[in-house]
């Protein structure tokens, strides 16, 4: 019984550690995306297979091409895939604000071209995070449930045109 209180909170934190590590893997996974869409010049990809626990980084293989065989998906080398730990759950994923299936995608994009705003929302021991990635953003933002009404209060695009401020002094 003792040995039993003593070890609870261990596993606890344990597990929240374990969440902790994940959102930091799947920041990093963003960060890569979106350095690879604009630094490379292969198609790269978001790609979640249906049933799996991982969510990686895919690149099109044009060399892969031959004769009638077409171009196809590859793991991205330079970065491993992320495990979803069974404690955290991909409740939502939205692809330019639009939702996709949390448990199957492929979010593409082009070299030169579109790159979508991606946004992760994660769920942990009843607490909601998002990793938002805007569509021009090298670097995802994470967002709590508890802050994320103030950080989107903060962080809304206003046109200062509109408002009257274009001539104000920064």
């Amino acid at each position: 019984m003792i040995l039993a209180a003593m070890l609870l909170p261990r596993f606890g934190r344990l597990g929240r550690q374990a969440a902790e590590i994940t959102l930091g893997q799947l920041d990093q996974l963003l960060l890569t995306f979106a350095y690879r869409d604009s630094a490379g010049t292969q198609q790269v990809a978001l790609w979640r297979e249906a049933g799996s626990p991982f969510v990686s980084i895919v690149v099109m293989d044009e060399e892969a091409a031959v004769g009638e065989e077409r171009a196809a998906w590859r793991p991205d080398l330079l970065i491993p895939p992320v495990r979803l730990p069974n404690q955290c759950e991909l409740v939502e994923v939205l692809v330019d604000g639009e939702p996709v299936s949390p448990d199957e995608f492929l979010i593409a994009t082009a070299p030169g071209g579109h790159r979508p705003s991606v946004d992760f929302v994660v769920l942990y021991e009843g607490i909601e995070t998002v990793l938002s990635l805007p569509q021009n953003a090298l670097k995802p933002r994470r967002i709590s449930e508890t802050r994320s009404s103030v950080i989107a209060e903060t962080r809304a695009p206003i046109d200062l045109d509109a408002e009257g401020r274009d001539q104000e002094e920064w």
